[in-house]
This record gives structure tokens, C-alpha cells and sequence, in this order.
């Protein structure tokens, strides 16, 4: 033993706190604080010691100081990432690096980021630097955000000073003995580890030979450690268990087995080098007894505590002792997680004799379960148990799954299991259906086929065929290996091919949305068919990823014929082996789905036949055109494993009555026409007048809907639109081949609102207060509150703050009470469900009063909604109006029906008439005349706005004007004008409003404003003197107009498009 002067270099770095970090070069591992520099380097110095003594001789050799070395300064500039639309220019960086030179190589360590570049020249090295800062920044995630680049610019200044430490050497023997005499005085097992021969292991059936495998491994000549591989499930941590059970029987009575994991033996590791002295410690506690330690799983032992100095993790400090055999350990991990232990670690793994642990035969696990259940339960039910995991659990643990299903099982029903039981049991997890699984439950064919039926018009060869497919699946005809059925739906588009998809689902599955639907159309080249198995970058696949998520469903591929060809190789797989592996290796099982494909091949040469259907001879020619499309198009041998080629007959008028009739019922059932207060009747003949105006054979149903919209939905629309709060019945009737509407509207306000209705309000009244909470703007509101919460404390440490900030804090308590509303709001919506709830079940009388305080509720939410909008701007209760007029436009109209509106609001305005002009100068400052200027680039001009006592003092043909506004929500309600108003019909004259948060003096008209030819900008509202109409496209609203004052229309609008815009930010 020796003790040296072991020389350390310690970068110290000064931060924007005012405080020092230190960190050894070389010596990743440690670092300081310090609140002076002297400080940081002696804390530095003082850990040295202790963690020196943890290395071994050779790992300090390659750790010692360079002679020379010297701070460079390299700079960067990162790019920004192409979708950010707030980070547009490059982003220059600057780092501080140390550079050094040893024999034949050149050394540059970036302290900011951990990294060393090295290489055989200076220029080189240099050369090298920038381009691994990049790769360093884009490997951690940080080049997409400019909040993390914050993190990496704290340090102000760089400095290096040198330090000397005593450093005692001794050999690795040497080194195990002194742990190993210090662990008698303080055993670590205990503590960090479980000892297994105390406690009462649970027992494993059927393991024999593999327990007497482990332990000829783990106690033979040469005994070493072991690593058991073997799927999730399949018996790993049960063999070890039972070989602790019968060490006596193979010679390791004596033999002390503790079992720990990776993650325990971190806990409470709270600076560096505290987990590498624990486990040293561990080993040498288990060395000096010869204990067996049982590790867990070694994948995730390579995980923890892995870093650029232990890169493979714990279980890489372990490595050396298990060469040497001063540790014997049991481990375990996956097949897969092998593969990639052999490819990132394999010096790894030749530290262990491999055991693999197959899964176990079908009469092995009969055999296991019934070792388990002791014998009470039913060899059949045991089969069955067996039979169902082993053919539809493709993901589960094997026998692991069957053996916890069969204990739940046991524990709800007792011991009385029969193969129904067991089958039902399985289809509830799974959601199969238990004709499937259950030979006990028969397939009612008849009621199949009535049930398909019902739902799909006009298709009966297509449901006879679906039906038989059924048929044969229950008879279990359908080959292993393969989806549960895959077909073709073939047939002109608007058919019934998609509804039919959903219905199987629906029947199979016993919920619709277990339907995984991909529009092929979207993947028509190589690199988007790449997405559905995770592309080039390794991830998780669209379609992978689905199917592993919900193994029991149905994959729709619609539109077939538009994807890429490479999407048919992966669909050849698919049908062929029920199987597909992603580019991450994770394989996706699809032997539990059901595989649907749609084609509408031939539609081309179809739609091209003649209109209308005169017999059955031209239903079998469009099904046979669709057919040879279908087999010219797709490869013999895609063609030749799909199970069923499925054809659409093209719908005749009649069965387009029934669909009419169908979508008419299915449109009663919409929110907007199932209100309490509305009562549609719609006449006899209206649904065979539709059929036969929106028929077309090429299009099936689809024309059909779009009559539905037009002549039924958009004349329907202004009705509810205006409907209020009263009742109103609406009639439809055909008269004359033409479609009569009447209404009625009771004076008695909402006279039928029954338990059912306040029932049904309060709860979509609810549901609108918690989307509300959980809108943009209420996580805005929160922000903001937050961010001014911390102003009030700085203001509170240093007594003062900007003008511009001391503004914003002015309106913290306005936002708190407006928290304080919503959360308020959301708590009385949970409290009125529930009243109007227990009233409809009867347990709380009804309150007459419900229905009046659902009307609060709702006007409350608007208010709250309006509020919420309003937040979102620092001061809303100022905004300056802007109105640019055409030549020879007249501004004025528009202009009074604003002035109009402020003056019933209580706004307070200043008027200004605009016009160019030029800039100030000496000669022309101190007159009344606001000379706003335009950008840098027209260094001569400015908007001359002269003040006018009021709107009379306008003339017709004003350039322009401006208002000043001052009142409450005044920027939220008039920013919704901001736009193109056009006054005219063919040639309308325009006028431009714009419309902003500051004063007029802060404003920055547009450079091009004085060339303009007419104002520019999105069309905001149409008014036309000869139609008598105000149109406004945002609200999809007319009011009539006579042509004179637009005060009484404009008013409504600006409020309903600020409850509007209120809204799509509250959703």
C-alpha cells in the first residue's frame, strides 16, 4: 500500500446566480457548488479522495491530468427546426471548452454538455467540435425548443485550477478483503436484499428438470452465474424460487440465496459514488458466504445508473466480479431483450451461462393448472383454459396469464368451473364472442342473417356471404396461423361496404368502435407505407401499434387499390402468417382480428353503363365488372389468400327509399333536432320525394345525404337558429312535388319541460362547464395568473418593477376572481346534474325551480366564456378602430353604426380623420396634427390623423379615420370586425377596418398604404341596398336591411361573433 500526490484539474464556472460549479476533468462523475471559486475547488478536492479509492489502478492511469491545457471558446449556430413558427433566425451559441494534447492525440472535453471530441490533428479536433455540439443537442431533444437552450448558456465564465489529493493504491485482492472485513462489522444484505431461505417461497409444478439445469450451472465444476431466458411468463422467476425450495436436494443446503434489484440497491443513492461503494460492499458480503444473489431482470440491471463512464450500467461494475466468480448471481431476461443485450453489450452476457426455458406443452400446463387448483376443478375446464390462452392470448405470459386467469376465476365462482364458465369468463376479458370460444353456445344463423340485415339495405347476396363466413369460423373450418377472416369488399362507392365493416365489428366484437379504419389513399408511396410499420427512425408503427393495443378487432383498409405496392408485401404477410413486425422488432399479432378490405375497382367503367336498373341481369354485370377489375388489379397470390371476395350490388330506387327513411330517423336523433323544446314532423311522402330527387346508382347513398342536407337540414337551420326558449313545432309536407315547411311557436315558455328534458340539459350544461375548464383559455388564465403571482413577489423583494409589468400586475385579483368564477360555475353544473338526476329517479322531489336555474346556468357559462376570451389580452378594455375607405367610398354608415354600439356601451371614444402625408419635422411639430409614421423603410412618410370633435365632422370621400376606445371588453368585441366590409352587390365599394390592442400614436400603418388601388384583407360582412340584406359569412347569418341605419343589425352581430370567437377558444 502507497500513497501518492494525485494531480486534479477542476473546471470552475461561474454561474448567473452568482455561485460557482466545479467539476474534476476526467471526472465526470463528481462535482460541487460553492459560493465562491476557492470554495467549489476545495469541496471538489474533498470528495476526490473516497471515490479514487472505489477505482481500480488501471482506470486511474487512463484518468490523469494532462501537463497542458488550455479554455477555447467555440462557437455555434443552431438552426431553428422547420415547424416552429416563433423561432425562425439561427440561433448563435457559445460554449467554453478545455483543449489538451496527449501522444498522437488531441483532446477538446465541452463541460456544458459532457462531451469529448478527440482526434489525431488540432485542426481536426477543432474542426469536429461544432458538428457533435449539434448532434449533442438534437440527441437530447434540446435543438427544438429555446427554452432548453437557456439551460446550457448559465455559465458567465470559465476557469481551470489545479489540485493534489492522496491517492492509496492497492491491488483488486487486497481491495476484496478490506471490504470483506469491513461488511462483518456492518452486514449491507439485510438492508438492501431479501433473504429467500427464511420465507415461505410459493411452489412450482412441472420445473423439475429445470431447477436440477440451474443447479449443476450455478454449483458445478466451475460454477457460474446464470442468465435464464425465456418469454414473459414462462416460469423464470418460479424456477429460482423453487430451487431455494429444494437447494438441500441438490447440494445447496448451506447456500445463502438473497434476491434484490437494480432499482433497490439505488435507493437512497443520493450523491456520486454512493451506489458503486453499496454494491461493493454487497459483493463482498456475498463473496465472504458464498451466497447466491438473485438480481432480476439484467436488461433493466444494464439501465440503471448507466452513463457515459459505466455504459453498461450496474450491471457492468458487476461484470468483473462475476468473471472472477467473487459474485455468483441469477438473472433473467426476454428473448428479445437478449438480442439486444448481445448487440449493445456483449462482453455482457459471456459473464453468464445461458439457461433457456421453452414454453411448456399443452398436457405440461394441464398438468400445472391442475397442480395449482389442487385438483378440484374439471380436466375439461382445465383444457379449456389451456386451449383459449394458447390460441387468442398471442401478447399474454404463457402458462403465467392461464394460471392468474384460473385463480381469479376460481376466487369469483368457487371450484364448480365448467368449460362454459371458463369460456364466458375469457370472452368478458377479451371481448371475443362467446360463440367463438364457446362450443356450448350455438350461432343462430337465421337471427345473424336478420341482424346484418336490418343494418345493410339491398346487400343480401353480400350478407349471405358475410354470414357464411361466420359459419365457418364457428365450426373452427378457418386455418391457424391466419386472421380470424379477411375479405374484400368490392362494389360502387356508397353501397353500404364501410357500414358493413362497422357492423361486424359490432356483432363480433360486441362494440363498434373496436373498427381500426386506414384510408389507403394516404398511403400511396413507399415512404408513408413505411409509417404503418414505424418508418426509418425505429418508433412505433400506425398500424402496429394499433393492432398490439386492441389485438380483438377488426382492420379496415379502405379504398384498397390506392396504396403503394409496397403496402401489399406487408398485407401478403399479414394474411398469410396472422403476423408483422414493426421496425422497433416488436411483433404485432393479428390472428385475433378480423382483416376487411374495400375496392371500388371498376367504378370507372360502371358509372359509364346506363341509368337505372331494368332486371337482375344488370345487377349480375356490375357485380361481374367489379370482380374482374378486382382480380386484374391485385397479384395471384394476394388475390388467392383473401377468405372471401364479398360484391356490392349497386342500390335501386326502392332500397334508396328505405336508406332515405333510415337517415331521417338517424337525423331525429342529432342534438340540435332532439331538444325538449322542438317537435319535427316530417309528412310521407317527404322521404320517397328525397330518394328520388338525390338518386344515382353510380353513388349509391351518398348523393341521398347531400339531399338530406340541402332540402331538409339547411332549410331546418334558421329555424332552430332563432328558436329561443319557447316550444315550436315543425311541419314538413310535399305538396305539388315541392317540400312545405310550417311552424308553430307556443307563447308558453319551454311548457314541456319534463324531468327527462331538465335531466337531459343539466347534463350537457355540465359537460360544457368542464370543457370550458379544460379549454386553451382556461390553461392560459392559469398561466397568466402563475407568471403575475411571481411579478407580486419580486415586486414584493425589490420594491419596484417596469412600467409594462406593473401594468400587467394590475389585473392579477381581476384574473383570480375570474378562477375563482370558473371553478365556481364547474361546481354548481356538477350540483344541478346531480338534482335533476336524483329527480328523474325519483329520490328527491321535483323543484320547480330546477328549470330556472338551468337558464342561469346557461347565460352564467356564457358570461364565463366572454370572460375567458377577454383574459387572454393584457389590457382589454382600450382598443383603437381603424376604418380605411376605397376612393370615393363613404365610410360614414359604418362608422356611425359603431358609434352607435360604444355609445350603448358606455365606451368613451376619440376621432381622428386620416390621410398620408409626410413625417414630422421642426417646422410642423407643434401643431394639432398626430403624424403617425410608416416603417423604417419610408423614412419620409407618416398617417396624418387630425382629431375631430365628432363623426359630423367627416366628409364623404375621408381616406380614413380612427377611434380611440376606452370602455369595458372593448379590444374583444370590436376585434371581431376586423375585415373587408363590401357595401354594394357586383362592383361593392370596400371598406378595411383593422383593428388594435395599443394607441393610435404606437401604430405602424402598412409601407404599401398610400398605393393602394383599394384596402385589402378577408371578407368580413356583405350589405346590399338592392337585396335588402346584411350577410355575415362568420355567423352564417341574414338580416334584413331597408338601407338606412346599420346601428339595431350590427349590434347583435358584433356580440354573437364575440361569443363565437369566445366559444372555439373554450372547446
Amino acid at each position: 500500500m502507497e500513497v501518492y500526490d494525485f494531480e486534479v484539474v477542476s473546471i470552475l464556472t461561474e454561474l448567473e446566480n452568482e455561485t460557482f460549479f466545479s467539476e474534476a476533468l476526467l471526472f465526470p462523475e463528481l462535482c460541487r457548488y460553492g459560493d465562491t471559486a476557492d470554495s467549489a475547488h476545495s469541496a471538489l478536492l474533498n470528495s476526490m479522495p473516497d471515490f479514487l479509492d472505489s477505482l481500480l489502478v488501471v482506470d486511474l492511469h487512463g484518468r490523469r491530468a494532462p501537463t497542458e491545457y488550455e479554455i477555447r471558446t467555440v462557437n455555434v449556430a443552431l438552426s431553428p427546426p422547420t415547424r416552429n413558427k416563433y423561432w425562425l433566425e439561427p440561433l448563435p451559441l457559445e460554449f467554453q471548452a478545455i483543449y489538451w494534447q496527449q501522444p498522437g492525440t488531441h483532446h477538446v472535453y465541452l463541460p456544458a454538455l459532457s462531451i469529448e471530441t478527440v482526434s489525431d490533428t488540432e485542426e481536426s479536433v477543432l474542426e469536429l467540435l461544432p458538428r457533435n455540439i449539434i448532434n449533442e443537442l438534437q440527441r437530447r431533444g434540446a435543438s427544438n425548443s429555446l427554452g432548453s437552450m437557456m439551460w446550457l448558456q448559465r455559465g458567465l465564465k470559465m476557469s481551470l485550477k489545479l489540485g493534489y489529493v492522496d491517492l492509496v493504491t492497492r491491488s483488486p485482492r487486497k481491495r476484496l478483503e478490506a471490504l470483506t472485513e469491513e461488511s462483518k462489522a456492518t452486514a449491507i444484505l439485510p438492508d438492501v436484499a431479501t433473504h429467500l431461505n427464511v420465507l415461505g417461497l410459493p411452489r412450482a409444478f412441472e420445473v423439475d428438470e429445470e431447477v436440477k439445469m440451474l443447479a449443476d450451472l450455478l454449483v458445478g465444476r466451475g460454477g457460474r452465474s446464470v442468465l435464464l431466458v425465456g418469454d414473459s411468463g414462462v416460469g423464470k422467476t418460479a424456477v429460482s424460487y423453487e430451487l431455494v425450495s429444494q437447494r438441500r436436494r441438490h447440494h445447496l443446503g448451506s447456500t445463502s440465496f438473497w434476491e434484490t434489484t437494480g432499482a433497490r440497491l439505488m435507493v437512497g443513492a443520493d450523491s456520486f459514488g454512493d451506489w458503486q461503494d453499496r454494491c461493493r460492499k454487497v459483493v463482498a458480503e456475498a463473496s465472504s458466504s458464498r451466497a447466491v444473489m438473485l438480481l432480476g431482470n439484467l436488461f433493466e440491471l444494464a439501465e440503471v445508473a448507466r452513463h457515459s463512464t459505466t455504459p453498461e450500467g450496474m450491471a457492468g461494475f458487476f461484470r468483473p466480479y462475476l468473471d472472477r466468480g467473487d459474485l455468483l448471481a441469477v438473472v433473467e431476461c426476454t428473448p428479445k431483450q437478449r438480442e439486444i443485450l448481445e448487440r449493445d453489450h456483449p462482453h455482457l452476457l459471456q459473464s453468464f451461462a445461458v439457461l433457456e426455458l421453452k414454453k411448456p406443452s399443452e398436457e405440461k400446463v394441464v398438468a400445472i393448472l391442475s397442480a395449482v387448483t389442487r385438483g378440484k376443478i374439471a380436466e375439461d375446464a382445465l383444457r379449456t383454459t389451456e386451449r383459449l390462452h394458447r390460441r387468442y392470448a398471442a401478447y399474454s405470459a404463457y402458462p403465467g396469464r392461464p394460471l392468474r386467469f384460473l385463480r381469479e376465476l376460481q376466487e369469483e365462482v368457487g371450484n364448480d368451473i365448467t368449460p362454459s364458465t371458463v369460456a364466458q369468463a375469457f370472452a368478458e376479458e377479451t371481448g371475443m364472442p362467446a360463440f367463438m370460444i364457446d362450443d356450448s353456445v350455438p350461432l343462430e344463423l337465421g337471427d345473424t342473417e336478420e341482424h346484418f340485415r336490418s343494418r345493410i339495405m339491398g346487400q343480401g347476396e353480400a350478407v349471405s356471404l358475410v354470414v357464411d363466413l361466420l359459419a365457418s369460423v364457428k365450426a373452427a373450418l378457418s386455418p391457424p396461423g391466419k386472421p380470424i377472416a379477411s375479405l374484400l369488399f368490392i362494389g360502387p362507392t356508397g353501397v353500404g361496404k364501410t357500414e358493413m365493416a362497422r357492423t361486424l365489428c359490432g356483432f363480433l366484437f360486441r362494440d363498434r368502435q373496436r373498427m381500426v379504419r386506414f384510408d389507403m389513399s394516404e398511403f400511396s408511396d413507399p415512404v408513408s407505407v413505411e409509417r404503418l410499420v414505424g418508418g426509418q427512425e425505429g418508433g412505433q408503427g400506425l398500424l402496429t401499434s394499433k393492432v398490439r393495443e386492441q389485438p380483438f378487432g377488426l382492420v379496415l383498409f379502405d379504398e384498397l387499390e390506392k396504396a403503394d405496392p409496397a403496402f401489399f408485401d406487408l398485407l401478403l404477410q399479414i394474411l398469410g402468417e396472422g403476423r408483422l413486425t414493426d421496425e422497433g422488432g416488436r411483433v404485432a399479432d393479428f390472428t385475433n382480428s378480423v382483416v376487411v378490405m374495400t375496392s371500388n375497382l371498376g367504378a370507372a367503367s360502371f358509372s359509364k353503363g346506363p341509368l337505372g336498373f331494368r332486371s337482375k341481369e344488370d345487377k349480375d354485370h356490375a357485380r361481374q365488372t367489379f370482380t374482374s377489375a378486382v382480380k386484374a388489379a391485385f397479384r395471384p397470390e394476394l388475390f388467392n389468400r383473401i377468405d372471401r371476395l364479398i360484391p356490392f350490388a349497386p342500390l335501386d330506387l326502392e332500397i334508396a327509399k328505405q336508406v332515405t327513411e333510415r337517415e331521417i330517423e338517424r337525423m331525429k336523433l342529432r342534438d340540435g333536432l332532439s331538444s325538449d323544446w322542438l317537435d319535427l314532423e316530417i309528412g310521407p311522402d317527404v322521404a320517397s320525394h328525397l330518394a328520388q330527387s338525390g338518386y344515382d346508382r353510380r353513388y349509391g347513398a351518398r348523393p341521398l345525404k347531400r339531399a338530406l342536407e340541402k332540402q331538409l337540414l339547411e332549410p331546418l337551420a334558421p329555424l332552430l337558429s332563432v328558436a329561443g326558449k319557447s316550444d315550436l313545432k315543425v311541419k314538413v309536407q310535399l305538396q305539388d312535388d315541392q317540400l312545405i315547411w310550417t311552424q308553430e311557436r307556443s307563447q308558453n315558455k319551454r311548457a314541456n319541460r319534463t324531468t327527462v328534458h331538465l335531466a337531459r340539459e343539466a347534463m350537457r350544461a355540465r359537460r360544457k362547464a368542464q370543457t370550458i375548464d379544460a379549454s386553451r383559455l382556461a390553461h392560459e388564465l392559469r398561466n397568466r395568473i402563475h407568471r403575475l403571482t411571481r411579478l407580486e413577489r419580486r415586486k414584493a423583494r425589490t420594491g419596484h418593477l417596469p412600467e409594462d409589468l406593473e401594468a400587467q400586475l394590475g389585473t392579477l385579483e381581476i384574473r383570480k376572481a375570474l378562477a375563482h368564477q370558473l371553478k365556481e360555475t364547474t361546481e354548481r353544473g356538477l350540483a344541478l346534474e346531480t338534482e335533476a338526476v336524483l329527480s328523474l329517479q325519483g329520490f328527491r322531489p321535483p323543484d320547480s325551480a330546477l328549470a330556472a336555474k338551468l337558464d342561469e346556468q346557461a347565460k352564467a357559462l356564457d358570461d364565463l366564456t366572454i370572460s375567458l376570451y377577454g383574459s387572454r389580452f393584457d389590457l382589454p378594455d382600450q382598443a383603437t378602430v381603424i376604418i380605411y375607405a376605397e376612393k370615393s367610398a363613404d365610410l360614414r354608415p359604418l362608422a356611425q353604426a359603431y358609434s352607435s354600439f360604444w355609445e350603448d356601451n358606455d365606451f368613451k371614444s376619440s376621432c381622428y380623420s386620416l390621410k398620408p402625408g409626410v413625417r414630422e419635422t421642426e417646422e410642423n411639430k407643434d401643431d394639432e396634427i398626430l403624424r403617425v409614421p410608416f416603417g423604417e423603410e419610408a423614412e419620409d412618410r407618416a398617417l396624418w390623423c387630425t382629431p375631430v370633435p365628432s363623426l359630423g365632422s367627416l366628409g364623404k370621400n375621408e381616406f380614413g379615420a380612427a377611434f380611440e376606445l376606452k370602455g369595458k371588453n372593448c379590444l374583444p368585441l370590436m376585434l371581431g370586425e376586423a375585415g373587408l366590409h363590401l357595401f354594394g352587390d357586383a362592383t361593392p365599394q370596400k371598406l378595411e377596418v383593422v383593428v388594435i390592442s395599443s394607441p393610435l400614436a404606437k401604430y405602424t400603418p402598412p409601407l404599401d398604404l398610400h398605393t393602394r388601388k383599394a384596402p385589402v384583407g378577408q371578407k368580413r360582412r356583405l350589405y346590399s341596398r338592392n337585396k335588402g340584406v346584411v350577410e355575415d359569412p362568420n355567423l352564417e347569418r341574414y338580416k334584413s336591411w331597408s338601407g338606412k341605419g346599420l346601428g339595431p343589425i350590427i349590434k347583435p352581430m358584433i356580440e354573437d361573433e364575440l361569443l363565437r370567437l369566445a366559444r372555439e377558444g373554450c372547446s
